[in-house]
């Protein structure tokens, strides 16, 4: 994987330093068709075109851009003390999955399989608090990590409320213990961390429960329904 990195990394290199007409139409069409309209929206003053970066991706291109493969078979290190202003394409293994600080990190690519909640919690640190810059961060992943992270994203907020209903009614965990969705190709955590907790099942019987919200798109045919059976 770091060969072929490497050699990509080299070949957009001498284009952009002695083939610039060849990419510099895909680099402008991807800034201002999808970098500007959410930078537009998060914070107009920091809309600048294309034109006006040119001159940091040249500097970018003008040395050699290192990529290290942090894993424990290789020798690569990263040092940010050496090298305060180091701008790297970094590939992972073990070294980099935990817990590792990455400073200011903008683009991830995300493939490996987790199979449970903390694990993805875990590897959901990449950016951190980038007020800054946070229109420039790009996460690239799997339909299926993606799928996760919602899921995990949707038991965390879940989690939180219960964690507000202490508060809120003065209650402890000796009170009641808080609840975490389950999901069914995914642990909580591993077995061996479950300490005291139990598998509940939960059902809905005598419960009313109300729709007070839709998707838009789910509302729009719904309307369209109504309006094709009442033709008044």
């Amino acid at each position: 994987m770091g060969l072929l990195v490497r050699e990509h990394v080299s070949v957009l290199r001498q284009q952009w330093r002695y083939d610039r007409d060849s990419i510099r139409p895909i680099l402008m069409n991807r800034w201002e068709n999808e970098f500007r309209p959410l930078i537009v929206r998060t914070d107009l003053r920091r809309d600048v075109p294309f034109t006006s970066i040119e001159e940091h991706i040249d500097h970018l291109f003008r040395d050699p851009l290192p990529v290290l493969v942090l894993n424990s078979s290789t020798q690569d290190t990263l040092d940010y003390e050496a090298d305060p202003n180091l701008k790297a394409v970094l590939i992972g293994g073990n070294r980099l999955s935990r817990g590792l600080t990455l400073e200011g990190l903008l683009v991830s690519y995300y493939v490996r399989y987790a199979g449970a909640f903390d694990t993805l919690l875990q590897m959901g640190r990449w950016f951190g608090y980038r007020e800054t810059y946070v229109d420039l961060t790009r996460l690239w992943t799997t339909n299926v990590l993606q799928e996760r992270f919602a899921s995990v994203a949707l038991a965390e907020e879940e989690l939180r409320r219960e964690a507000d209903r202490y508060e809120r009614e003065h209650l402890t965990p000796l009170d009641f213990g808080p609840r975490i969705r389950a999901h069914p190709a995914m642990l909580v955590t591993a077995a061996n961390k479950m300490g005291a907790a139990r598998q509940l099942t939960q059902n809905y019987a005598g419960h009313l429960l109300q729709t007070i919200t839709s998707d838009w798109k789910i509302e729009h045919g719904w309307n369209a329904t109504l309006k094709l059976r009442v033709p008044f």
